[in-house]
């Protein structure tokens, strides 16, 4: 017969807990629930890090068994995980921590009257009992600054629900304190202050004496928070108050000014605990429809219509954490209710598991409607609703005994641990099945993974006796929740699997109320939610919270900077738990593994890790855990993934910056090192990462070769944004540089502002030819500003202002003949050619591009040909001589097929081709040419082209007469204009936007629209647009009976036309006053 290690009492054989204390007397697996030998660290059947509940030391005991550490560990059990984390994270790690502040008030003025001895043995006691309530809440207390107790809770263990573990302890606290005043006469109070935030734990100290704590502006918070709260009162930061609110009541108070912060921080003060129940949604109250479960709801009505029946029936539910299993319960519940069925709740938590009987405590209590404000009259007027079941005396007796009530009426039973027990089994099995005489019975446990060994004991003893009574188990649990009930015929159990992309996509829509999502928002939900509902919700909030996402009714809009969004704190604890319960090498293979990214190979681990020999036994304990999963599997190599997006971040976030820069350049170095063993080719496809991981390890020579690199093969390949990203990147490590490189600075400067005018971004591309001109200009490279003068020319071209276009392109020709480069000449000739064309100056257009032409010719430069073969049949499409702009473009496209970088050349000359057609009325023909130009134009990346694919095919629209059709077209192609800053554009879809208002009867919309486009066009010389303004408004004029003002309008229109030939204009004007001629003949007008 053994004693129980804390009151020594002798137990019962085989005695699980002491009858008399209930202090744990075995070792037990918390996840499989295995009983352990003692002393046990580790579980044999799972490998989980486990608690021995052996043993445990009391409060004041000392437990140190590494001598550079101090500590007050005596709150921690000798054999604790935490224990053994603070030996591990001596070196530091990044966490989320909620911190805890508790200061002792009244201890002066006692010291004043007691003798020192005295108070020092109440100091120690008090501290003894407070700590107790750290420890019993699963806290470290970080440590005693004079009358404060410091504590932590999410270091050295994270856990997932730590902002409210540290609540909850604080209660207990101040229940604690209140209870030792009575039992020694005293009057201490006790105020708190409560914070969570990023910190660094690790070692703080020297070498001989390290200290493990915790630092930053977090901790700093969470002293100023508690100097403001008042005696007996609890306050609580922003951070803890989301993620609580819907645990706990609080008092919002009037924001505090603390000492380092500029802006008044918000505080909560803490009144209790929720009730159980109105922590969820009330019956009539509006949640988030259920998604995605459709199947599974299907097989719980059928199991409550078995169960109503008289067939009773389990169901287990099992999903990962914020999987829905309780928004499945809340559903379940309704249809449940509905059917008449008693709904009973009970829910299993953490701080519990030692709890006998924890859940049907609840159960019970949720049957009795016994709630957190219930008094104990209360409770003893409403457990007569127990009595009236005719249960046998000592059940009720025993019952009472587990709800804490007392028995006046019933004798204390006289029975040991072992008969006790059965005679609880029974009282709670009777009491539930009379209940379900009076109506079929939902028996639900939340949380199952959870429960105490008792309740685990006692469930399947109640499964036993309704196979033919309206009984319906329900249960909930994690996947790793091991259970021995596979052989139940009347068991069901389902797993909620996470959401698929359109389902993501549905809640996200129905969170919002928006129908439409930016293509960005969406990609990013699908990234770094992974279809889990939780994950969903929480990422919505933190980016309505931080301003990176707002409504505008119905319309969702977002920030540039949406990538940026950080890990919800919800999240982060959660993910954060799963981490810390992991073994010291595996937990840091898979931080190594975070670093890589989300995808990795075991080769590239190995080699870069260096931890090879635990390697593989690490992977899969990962596999097991579902924390990683198999990718593929190569010749010599395995490509892993992490499950969660954001478990590789919290895992990545958990690494102190610096040992980050060294894992970036161990995976840097390797990558190069495996790539030069085998072939070039191999180190191309990694130039990306090399780039990433030089950059993150913060080596600028090696970040910037490789950022210019990646930028320029992703240019190649027209992923436009990234080499964007990637060049910037470059730039802004050249310019860390004291004495940066000024050839380098221009060459990776001109690659980038190359990239926006593709992207038509002209405001960037100009700020970047600036910049260039600046560093050309203190070096006296006239070649340079040539090159410049003339892409700035080309920009203020592409916005239709073409004075400043004309005035730039004057000074790169001058700059050029100065330099005498040839080729510069050359070019600028066809810049100058562009702009005639545009302002329909087609003879001077010509004269430049005809020379340039020659000149390309002689230089051999095929690329340059071909540019001068397209624009050249431009002009004689304007001039209607289409046989000829036929043949050049011909000649052009055949150039730009044999070179795969001249495919914006293809596109704008498979357009022009698209134009001849229209011309000749082959409207199938062009449209053809059209899509396919849009097509290619849409893979590049290639804006300019894709807007005018988009007009054309409107023109092709608007010839079909489909005028619905065709004004969507130019409203789309008129806003991407706008955002493009192309005004030329601009102006032409807004005109083309007014003749379809016109054709749909909305003369008076049209009208204004043309007059204002029409007076821009004469500022910015835009002729051509300007004659189809005035004929569009000459023709509504002379719908409108307003002959006089239609032939001005036209007269206009031809003069204009005539002056700069621009024959269409001119061919159409003149049928549209022979029209009117005609028709005033018929009405005996005399004709203009």
């Amino acid at each position: 017969m053994s004693n129980c290690p804390k009151c020594r009492i002798t137990l019962v054989p085989a005695a699980n807990f002491c009858h008399a204390c209930g202090q744990g007397i075995k070792a037990f697996c918390r996840a499989c629930r295995l009983d352990l030998p003692e002393n046990s660290e580790f579980c044999f059947r799972c490998g989980d890090a486990i608690w021995s509940t052996m043993n445990t030391p009391s409060i004041g005991a000392v437990a140190q068994s590494h001598s550079m550490i101090s500590r007050p560990v005596g709150t921690i059990p000798r054999s604790s995980t935490a224990a053994r984390q603070v030996e591990k994270q001596i070196e530091g790690e990044r966490k989320l921590v909620s911190i805890v502040f508790a200061d002792i008030s009244g201890f002066t003025s006692m010291s004043e009257k007691m003798d020192p001895e005295r108070v020092t043995d109440i100091i120690n006691q008090c501290f003894q009992r407070l700590g107790k309530k750290v420890y019993e809440s699963e806290g470290y207390i970080d440590k005693f600054m004079g009358d404060c107790i410091m504590a932590l809770f999410g270091a050295p263990i994270a856990h997932e629900n730590d902002p409210e573990l540290a609540i909850t302890c604080t209660l207990e606290m101040l229940k604690e304190l209140d209870a030792f005043n009575k039992e020694n006469g005293l009057n201490l109070g006790m105020s708190i202050g409560i914070n969570s935030g990023l910190v660094v734990a690790g070692g703080v100290g020297t070498d001989q004496k390290l200290e493990y704590t915790v630092m930053g502006d977090a901790v700093n918070l969470a002293q100023r928070i508690q100097s403001a709260a008042k005696r007996q009162e609890i306050l609580v930061s922003r951070s803890i108050f989301s993620a609580c609110e819907k645990i706990f009541n609080f008092q919002t108070l009037e924001p505090i000014m603390v000492k380092g912060k500029e802006d008044p921080v918000a505080v909560f003060s803490v009144k209790n605990r929720k009730d159980m129940n109105s922590q969820q949604p009330h019956r009539n109250h509006k949640i988030q429809a259920l998604i995605g479960r459709e199947r599974e709801i299907e097989i719980a009505e059928k199991l409550l219509h078995q169960s109503t029946g008289g067939k009773g029936q389990i169901f287990f539910v099992s999903g990962e954490a914020g999987v829905g299993k309780s928004r499945f319960k809340f559903e379940i519940k309704e249809k449940a209710i509905l059917k008449n069925m008693i709904w009973l709740e009970g829910r299993s938590r953490l701080l519990n598991r030692e709890t006998p009987y924890y859940p049907f405590i609840q159960i019970i209590q949720h049957y009795l409607e016994i709630n957190i404000e219930s008094t104990l009259s209360d409770q003893l007027a409403k457990f007569s609703k127990i009595r009236s079941l005719m249960l046998d005396d000592i059940s009720v007796s025993l019952i009472l005994d587990l709800l804490n009530l007392p028995n006046p009426d019933c004798k204390t039973l006289q029975l040991d641990a072992a008969q006790k027990r059965r005679a609880m089994f029974l009282a709670i099995k009777k009491c539930l099945f009379l209940i379900s005489k009076e109506s079929p019975i939902c028996l639900y446990i939340e949380d199952l993974h959870w429960a105490d060994p008792l309740s685990l004991e006692l469930l399947p003893q109640i499964a036993d006796g309704i196979q033919s009574m309206p009984f319906l188990i329900y249960a909930s649990f994690r996947p790793d929740f091991q259970h021995d009930w596979s052989g139940r015929t009347n068991l069901t159990q389902i797993s909620l699997e996470p959401l698929n992309s359109e389902q993501s996509l549905k809640l996200v829509r129905e969170i919002l109320q928006v129908q439409e999502l930016p293509e960005s928002f969406q990609n990013l939900i699908i990234q770094k939610a992974d279809g889990n509902p939780l994950y969903v919700e929480e990422i919505i909030k933190t980016l309505m919270d931080s301003g990176k996402i707002s409504l505008d009714g119905d319309n969702c809009k977002i920030a540039e900077d949406l990538d940026s969004v950080e890990i919800p704190a919800t999240l982060q604890g959660l993910i954060a738990a799963r981490i810390d319960k992991l073994q010291d090498k595996t937990k840091q293979v898979l931080q190594y593994a975070s670093v890589i990214g989300r995808e990795f190979s075991d080769l590239l681990l190995s080699k870069a890790s260096e931890l090879e020999s635990e390697l593989q036994e690490s992977l899969r304990s990962l596999r097991k855990k579902e924390l990683i999963f198999e990718l593929s599997e190569e010749i010599d190599e395995i490509i892993y993934i992490f499950k969660h997006a954001l478990t590789q971040e919290v895992a990545y976030e958990s690494i102190l910056k610096k040992k980050r820069r060294y894992f970036h350049e161990r995976v840097a170095i390797t990558i190069e090192s495996i790539c030069s063993d085998e072939d070039s080719n191999r180190l191309e496809e990694n130039l990306d990462p090399l780039a990433y991981h030089y950059e993150k390890a913060e080596i600028p020579d090696k970040a910037i070769h490789y950022l210019i690199l990646s930028a320029q093969k992703m240019s190649e390949s027209y992923n436009n944004d990234a080499a964007i990203k990637n060049y910037e990147s470059a730039l802004e490590w050249i310019n860390k540089d004291p004495n940066p490189d000024a050839e380098l600075i221009t060459q990776t400067t001109y690659n980038l502002a190359e990239i926006l005018i593709l992207k038509a971004d002209f405001d960037r591309a100009e700020s970047s030819f600036l910049q260039i001109k600046e560093i050309a200009e203190k070096a006296n490279d006239n070649i340079g500003l040539a090159k410049c003068y003339r892409r700035l020319g080309d920009i203020q071209r592409m916005r239709g202002t073409i004075n400043k276009a004309l005035e730039l392109l004057h000074q790169s020709e001058l700059k050029a003949k100065e330099a005498k480069d040839f080729e510069g000449e050359i070019r600028t000739y066809k810049a100058f050619g562009s702009v005639f064309q545009i302002s329909h100056q087609l003879d001077k257009a010509l004269e430049y591009l005809k020379k340039g032409l020659e000149g390309a010719k002689f230089l051999d430069n095929h690329k340059l040909i071909a540019e001068y073969l397209n624009d050249i049949s431009i002009v004689h499409i304007n001039r209607n001589e289409l046989q000829q702009a036929e043949s050049y473009l011909t000649e052009s496209i055949e150039i730009a097929n044999h070179d795969s970088s001249l495919r914006p050349l293809f596109i704008s000359s498979t357009l022009n081709l698209g134009v001849i057609e229209y011309y000749r009325k082959n409207f199938g023909a062009a449209l053809s040419k059209f899509k396919e130009a849009s097509h290619v134009a849409q893979q590049i990346g290639d804006l300019k082209n894709v807007l005018i694919s988009k007009h054309n095919i409107g023109e092709i629209q608007k010839e079909f007469c489909q005028y619905d059709d065709a004004l969507l077209t130019f409203e789309e192609c008129h806003e991407l204009a706008l955002d493009m800053g192309n005004e030329l554009e601009e102006i032409n879809n807004h005109i083309l936007i007014a003749h379809m208002k016109h054709k749909l009867s909305l003369s008076y919309e049209a009208r204004n629209i043309l007059e204002q486009e029409i007076q821009r066009c004469e500022e910015r010389k835009f002729v051509a647009l300007q004659c189809d303004a005035l004929y569009y408004l000459a023709d509504i004029e002379f719908e409108n009976g307003n002959a006089l003002k239609a032939r001005e309008a036209l007269q206009r229109s031809l003069h204009k036309a005539k002056e700069h030939h621009i024959a269409h204009a001119q061919e159409r004007a003149t049928e549209k006053l022979l029209e009117m001629d005609n028709q005033s003949s018929l009405a005996g007008e005399i004709p203009s």
